[in-house]
């Protein structure tokens, strides 16, 4: 037998050029999809939830709305006098008060543009649910019926999360004055 030196005896255990790159390429392709697999579940995080706060942000603005329609006598356009038999043509407004029996505004709702707002003591504010402005689209109006005893709901709530965003069509939710 051939005297051969120490050093290529030994099994030194190491990676020969082939196998270093064989398991360079089985780490890139396992990191790779790795990477893939947590990208579509943080997309599929931020989408729900995108969906729950545009959900909770049209059923909160539905909710109130629905409530004080109920405890109103009348519904009329910003700019409209109110007596106590209403009878008018039916319209289309962005500004509506809604008022007792005596004709008092118990409260106030307005679509300005993209901006969904209230009235609160005597003042035009910004809608907040959660404290985000709540956003509608360009468009969105209330239907007010001739009678000024119902309102139909013609909005569509817009949100966003992170980089996307979404919106709520309107379901024409129409509520009826109960006094």
């Amino acid at each position: 037998m051939a005297y051969l030196p120490s050093a290529l005896k030994r099994n030194w255990g190491g990676f020969t050029l082939v196998e270093a790159i064989v398991s360079a390429a089985i780490v890139t392709i396992t990191g790779t999809v790795m990477f893939t697999i947590l990208q579509m579940n943080n997309q599929f995080v931020s989408g729900g939830a995108l969906n729950s706060k545009i959900q909770m942000q049209y059923e909160t603005v539905v909710a109130q709305i629905g409530q004080n329609v109920r405890q109103a006598d009348a519904i009329i356009a910003f700019g409209e006098t109110w007596t106590s038999s209403m009878h008018l043509a039916a319209v289309n407004a962005n500004k509506i008060l809604l008022c007792d029996n005596t004709g008092a505004t118990i409260a106030g709702y307005e679509i300005a543009g993209t901006v969904f707002r209230e009235l609160i003591g005597g003042t035009w504010q910004d809608f907040r649910v959660g404290g985000n402005v709540v956003q509608v689209t360009n468009g969105s109006v209330f239907s007010l019926s001739d009678n000024r005893k119902s309102v139909v709901l013609n909005i569509s709530v817009v949100s966003s999360f992170l980089n996307i965003q979404d919106t709520v069509l309107t379901k024409q939710e129409m509520f009826l004055c109960r006094n």
